[in-house]
């Protein structure tokens, strides 16, 4: 694949994790919306604090950060670093109660131009899918923009192809799969039994594509996508519209993400209330429905060992691009356990500071939190709170 057949539709990802970092910006300017309007009084509600933080040593922080965070099975939290001004490139940091380290990728053999799209912990290692080039190639370009201004430079213009790539759960390269060409490949994850799970777009058929691979990449079975999870007016206009619809399809599915809970893989799209996927080995599949509180549709999920927790976005707010109020008291977010058996609301979440966009994931019990601090030289902070019965 060249990588000029890719351009746009990375672009199309670049900008859809800009939009993940807005959705965080604690912006009083949209106010709190009246108690009438929140559906608490429907459900059972749990009072939430989060315990004090601890700085993480040996590393500096991040005020750009892309979601959503991950934790490893040892309780390590994740963070992907977006490296300005382009944010192309990233770095992944592995922050813990000991210490933080970012992860060298200068370690990965053969590959170059590399570009993050996405990476998943599993019990022994973490997978990474690269975009990159076997050909430390560059070469001269020109090309002229929309208002006609000419743009010069140099670039790597090889062969690219998509990578997984296992670091273990030390920080250290374990290996390298190139994955079978032909698709857009946006997402990976990692059954229980070694396997992949590869999410896909089929510019041919313009079409999304969910598959299952062994540890060699190659191709085991594929799982059949229909239903609500691809109910979505984007991917129908790509079937049938022109080169700009296609595009705006393949960057709906790139949205879409890959979760750990109890043990399987959840597969769901954000910002609607589409059935979500749980995948167990084999690629046995489950569809849950979400039915989450009146006004509100699902964000995100929460990485976690043992619940299913969501946060639940107010409908229609962000749209536009504009700044929205992450604090938990304004209640333009509301986080729930919900019912892993039928999807339903078990509980909501209170908290009267935070966000719950801090929380990184569940583990064993307690709620892994990160937080901030906002000085010229940020640092992480790392905070463990038991889960409240």
């Amino acid at each position: 694949m060249q990588k000029s057949t890719v351009v746009s539709c990375l672009v199309c990802a670049s900008l859809q994790v800009g939009v993940l970092f807005a959705q965080q910006v604690q912006s009083p300017k949209q106010g709190t919306p009246s108690v009438e309007s929140v559906p608490a009084a429907d459900y059972r509600v749990t009072k939430l604090v989060l315990s004090p933080g601890k700085p993480v040593s040996g590393l500096e922080g991040s005020h750009v950060v892309s979601r959503p965070l991950q934790c490893t099975a040892t309780g390590d939290v994740l963070v992907g670093i977006p490296t300005p001004p382009a944010f192309r490139e990233s770095r992944v940091a592995s922050l813990s109660r000991y210490g933080g380290r970012v992860l060298d990728f200068q370690t990965i053999p053969g590959l170059y131009d590399m570009q993050l799209l996405t990476f998943f912990p599993s019990h022994s290692d973490v997978a990474f899918l690269f975009h990159a080039s076997e050909e430390n190639k560059e070469s001269d370009y020109r090309m002229v923009t929309d208002k006609g201004q000419i743009v010069t430079g140099k670039d790597n213009r090889t062969e690219h192809n998509y990578y997984v790539v296992r670091f273990g759960l030390d920080g250290q390269y374990k290996s390298k799969t190139k994955l079978p060409s032909g698709k857009l490949d946006f997402k990976v994850a990692t059954l229980p039994s070694g396997d992949l799970l590869l999410l896909s777009y089929d510019q041919a058929n313009r079409t999304p594509v969910l598959q299952v691979l062994d540890e060699s990449g190659r191709p085991v079975n594929a799982i059949p996508l229909q239903g609500g999870l691809v109910n979505d007016e984007a991917i129908d206009r790509g079937r049938s519209g022109d080169a700009l619809d296609a595009a705006k399809a393949s960057m709906s599915v790139s949205s879409w993400q890959f979760i750990p809970a109890r043990g399987k893989v959840l597969l769901y799209r954000p910002k609607a209330n589409a059935p979500i996927l749980e995948i167990g080995n084999g690629g046995s599949v489950r569809e849950v429905p979400v039915e989450g509180p009146r006004g509100y549709e699902l964000d995100s999920f929460i990485p976690s060992t043992k619940h299913w927790f969501a946060i639940f976005r107010r409908s229609g707010i962000g749209n536009g691009g504009s700044s929205v109020d992450s604090r938990a008291s304004s209640k333009n977010f509301l986080m729930a356990e919900l019912n892993p058996y039928d999807g339903s609301v078990e509980r909501l979440f209170e908290m009267e500071s935070d966000s719950f966009f801090n929380i990184a994931c569940e583990a064993d019990g307690q709620f892994i939190s990160y937080s901030l601090d906002d000085d010229s030289n940020p640092k992480f902070s790392l905070s463990f709170t038991d889960v409240p019965n």
